[in-house]
């Protein structure tokens, strides 16, 4: 997860810089939830920075663990159907 880190890190390292240059305060913050459900420090990290502690931060990571896990799920189930425009 680490590597994914990384890449959304350089991926947004632009937009970063732009929002800078406007004056703007600007942190870059990415997080990684697997599809499994498995949320990396990053996450908890994010939302301590936001200031989302203790239980309200435990509930909102079990959500986005939650989100990610019926998503894969979706995505599983529609493996076969194609995809429209």
């Amino acid at each position: 997860m680490e590597e994914a880190q990384e890449r959304k890190r350089e991926k947004y390292q632009e937009l970063v810089e732009d929002c800078r240059r406007n004056r703007w305060k600007t942190r870059c913050m990415p997080v990684e939830v697997g599809s499994r459900g498995f949320a990396s420090h990053s996450l908890s990290k994010a939302y301590g920075t936001l200031g989302i502690t203790g239980a309200n931060r435990r509930r909102a990571i079990g959500n986005n663990m939650e989100a990610a896990e019926k998503a894969s799920r979706w995505l599983w189930l529609k493996r076969g159907e194609q995809w429209g425009q």
